[in-house]
C-alpha cells in the first residue's frame, strides 16, 4: 500500500491472495455500509483508491485488537525457535503442495 490508509483494489486482492471479483464484491458491500470510500486514482485513471471511513477504521481497529488477543493466546507456551521452525516447515509444505 503506497499511501497510509489507502489502497487500490488490486493491492488489496494481492495482500489477501483473493481474486479481483471477490475483492470487488467485498468493496461494494463495505462501501454500501459506509465503511469505505472510493475515489479515482490520480496516478492511474483506470483504477480507484479506497480509504476506510471513520466507522470503517473503528471496526478495523477492533478486528486488529481481537486478532492480537487470539494470537497471544495461541502462542502461549511456544518458544520462538519452535515457532520459527513451524513457519519454516509450513512454508515448505505449502510450496510442495503448490507443485502437486
Amino acid at each position: 500500500v503506497k499511501t497510509a490508509g489507502q489502497a487500490s483494489p488490486a493491492e488489496i486482492a494481492s495482500v489477501l491472495k483473493r481474486d479481483r471479483a471477490q475483492v470487488t464484491r467485498l468493496i461494494s458491500e463495505l462501501t454500501e455500509k459506509g465503511m469505505l470510500v472510493s475515489k479515482p486514482n490520480p496516478s492511474d485513471k483506470r483504477s480507484r483508491i479506497l480509504k476506510l471511513t471513520i466507522d470503517g477504521s473503528a471496526i478495523f481497529e477492533r478486528v486488529l485488537a481481537a486478532e492480537a488477543l487470539v494470537q497471544d493466546q495461541l502462542l502461549v507456551g511456544i518458544e520462538a525457535p519452535d515457532l520459527e521452525a513451524f513457519f519454516r516447515v509450513s512454508a515448505q509444505l505449502s510450496a510442495n503442495a503448490a507443485k502437486i
